[in-house]
């Protein structure tokens, strides 16, 4: 299932200056997009700005040489022992600790009247610098100590120039908190699909709406989860920038004591206190340019929504403020322009384009047969057996003789024992009233002595299975009452074949023929097995070539009502494949018939009038999947609103066993409007 969310709020902040107004002090709250570009040198409104980082404790006598857009040079020197060559600015770092180098060199920066450059520090222990006169004339060098790599540009080591960078940033916030209330069990995560990392992806998707313009490529795109609250705002001016609102790139949000959440440096994303660390960001590349922009986001969305797991970063779901996407450090401060990639926002009318946070869940291993007595089992294969518990309908706790009493399953005498499970939903919730057991490839084996006699003629083995209570209290063979079940705990010397048991030996379940004080005493012990149900179940060897030779499969699909309800809700599919080719006698109704089991199927949603594909195949994490219930196939749709009044069509996809090539199967005859 893909669950797809849409955005409550978006916007993008900007530094870029024009002639009459500054782009760090507007909104673009409701605009039809979010621009994403990165000017270098083009603007002779902007000022130049540089931005360092510190790795290591400098030398002393390392000096660090700037000059402002007036020509004016100052040697700033790292000093530990008072001895500063003189004409230099001295930077004391007698303690010891780079950790505080940016807020010293700001320090000493701001400090100089006659240096026309404004220093910020952040709580990242970077340094940016930003010449105070707008236009060329503050593209100047500066030097980095020479010898070191303790200090150097965010950019990397070839940057030696301060540079006019215009660049933006998109901000969008999603409801996490209503999806985890809706579809994540918090109390049971560890049982959930999304413990699961191959059956559970979160993927940001940001749409490409530019047409008919060049476009930029070769670059990255970054995105960060965000450590502040933003506001969307009301303005729409992204010509001039000249509307004044929250949010912009010097206030992110007005609180509600009604003072301005701010970036912690003016018009540039501080790690650590407006953006959460890199180890929860993604990266999205950008060769042709007008890709769509996905980020895998999976990590930090785990992180929100799991309250019990391994919680390292501390990240709870009130911590969740949206993300950012940005340039790449790599690409925002090379040497080249990259203007414009462009996506749709959520106040675009066409709801195509808007931005989605999709979350792909594989639920079809979560799923249980409906009438699993139809369904046709096969040795040699996995196999797995439910036990329902119902009551007027309704599904109810088991009822146990005693606490620690199990629920077991045994089939004839070929597989004496296997203790059941709960039963858990996608979300991780045991479900009440359910009990299951898996066998395995050789529980159940035609080569088994106790099989393979009767497989010789008739391809099948038949045999009875039989669901009982294990009571955990031992019982001695001297107490054992004759028409009781037992399960035989230990053997002993107990004479069991004499008391009605076929083998005697350990995990036997039989009726006892006899007391236990008809033969002699001896040491082995059983348990009391109280017989719950009781049924004939049928292991077929194979299939013959006429159940996989599929030739002309029709397909039959079943909502409820034949409407889809786009309410951000979920609905069951029904689809049935008929090989109108074998043996069915298909002029009767379809939902008859129970369908043919293709293997795997994976299904896709098309608007038959625009030809958009609405949801793709997708075979990574199992996200449309169809589960076989052994009458037909079911899967669960999550209709956003986004797809209302949509028409569509569903396409089928499975992997032929003899060819392995990919097979399609589209109904074009059955369409399905969404209400």
């Amino acid at each position: 299932m893909i669950i797809i969310l849409t955005p409550t709020k978006d916007t993008y902040v900007t530094n870029l200056q024009t002639e009459l107004n500054d782009g760090s002090l507007a909104n673009t709250g409701h605009a039809a997009t979010l621009d994403l570009f990165k000017l270098y040198n083009e603007n002779k409104y902007s000022k130049s700005w540089a931005a360092f980082r510190f790795t290591g404790v400098l030398a002393d006598s390392r000096t660090f040489i700037i000059t402002d857009s007036s020509g004016i040079t100052k040697t700033f020197e790292f000093d530990n022992n008072n001895n500063i060559t003189a004409g230099n600015v001295k930077l004391d770092i007698s303690g010891g600790n780079h950790d505080n180098y940016a807020s010293i060199i700001a320090a000493a920066v701001n400090a100089e009247d006659t240096l026309s450059i404004t220093a910020y520090s952040n709580s990242n222990n970077e340094l940016i610098l930003k010449q105070d006169k707008a236009g060329e004339s503050g593209d100047t060098s500066f030097t980095l100590p020479i010898g070191t790599t303790n200090m150097s540009h965010i950019g990397g080591a070839s940057i030696t120039k301060f540079a006019r960078i215009d660049y933006s940033a998109a901000l969008l916030k999603f409801d996490i908190s209503s999806f985890k209330t809706n579809y994540v069990d918090g109390v049971t995560f560890a049982n959930s699909v999304y413990n699961d990392s191959a059956k559970f992806k979160a993927e940001l998707v940001l749409k490409d709406v530019t047409t008919g313009l060049s476009k930029p490529r070769d670059y990255t795109l970054t995105a960060y989860p965000l450590l502040k609250d933003f506001d969307e705002g009301i303005g729409k001016d992204t010509i001039h920038f000249s509307d004044k609102d929250c949010s912009n790139f010097v206030s992110s949000s007005l609180a509600s004591n009604g003072t301005y959440n701010t970036w912690e440096v003016p018009s540039y994303l501080s790690l650590q206190s407006d953006i959460r660390n890199a180890d929860s960001s993604d990266t999205s590349i950008f060769e042709i340019g007008n890709e769509d922009i996905k980020f895998d986001v999976t990590s930090y969305i785990k992180k929100l929504i799991d309250d019990t797991g391994d919680n390292s970063d501390n990240i709870s779901i009130s911590d969740d403020k949206g993300f950012v996407v940005t340039f790449s450090n790599t690409y925002l401060y090379n040497m080249v322009t990259y203007f414009v990639k462009r996506t749709g926002s959520r106040h675009l009318l066409n709801k195509k384009f808007i931005p989605q946070l999709r979350i792909i869940i594989d639920d079809s291993s979560y799923h249980i047969p409906q009438n699993p007595k139809n369904k046709m089992r096969y040795l040699d294969n996995q196999e797995i057996f439910y036990l329902f518990n119902r009551v007027n309908g309704k599904l109810q706790s088991f009822p146990t003789p005693t606490a620690n009493d199990t629920i077991e399953l045994k089939i004839g005498n070929v597989l004496l024992n296997k203790t059941s499970s709960d039963v858990t939903n996608f979300k991780g919730q045991v479900l009440t009233g359910i009990k299951k057991v898996s066998i395995t490839n050789s529980d159940m084996s035609r080569y088994s002595s106790n099989i393979s006699a009767e497989l010789l003629s008739s391809g099948s083995f038949k045999d009875t299975l039989e669901w009982y209570y294990v009571d955990d209290t031992n019982t001695n063979d001297e107490n054992i009452v004759s028409g009781s079940r037992y399960k035989i705990k230990s053997g002993g010397d107990t004479d069991w074949i004499s008391l009605g048991a076929i083998s005697g030996n350990g995990n036997e379940v039989f009726t006892a023929t006899k007391n236990g004080t008809d033969i002699p005493n001896g040491t082995g012990t059983v348990k009391l097995v109280n017989t719950i149900l009781t049924e004939e179940v049928e292991f077929l060897s194979g299939e013959t070539l006429k159940e996989i030779n599929y030739r002309n499969v029709n397909t039959a699909i079943r909502i409820e009502d034949n409407d889809l309800i786009a309410e951000d809700n979920v609905q069951s599919v029904e689809v049935f494949f008929i090989d109108t080719f074998k043996q069915y006698d298909y002029v009767k109704v379809p939902y008859n018939l129970p369908s043919d089991n293709l293997g795997d199927v994976f299904y896709k949603i098309t608007d038959i009038d625009t030809n958009d594909i609405l949801i793709d195949y997708e075979e990574t994490k199992n996200g449309t999947k169809m589960f076989f219930d052994g009458e037909k196939y079911i899967f669960d749709l999550f209709v956003p609103k986004i797809f209302k009044n949509r028409r569509v069509i569903f396409e089928f996809k499975f992997k032929d066993n003899i060819t392995g090539a990919n097979k399609k199967i589209k109904n074009k005859d059955k369409i399905f409007r969404i209400l």
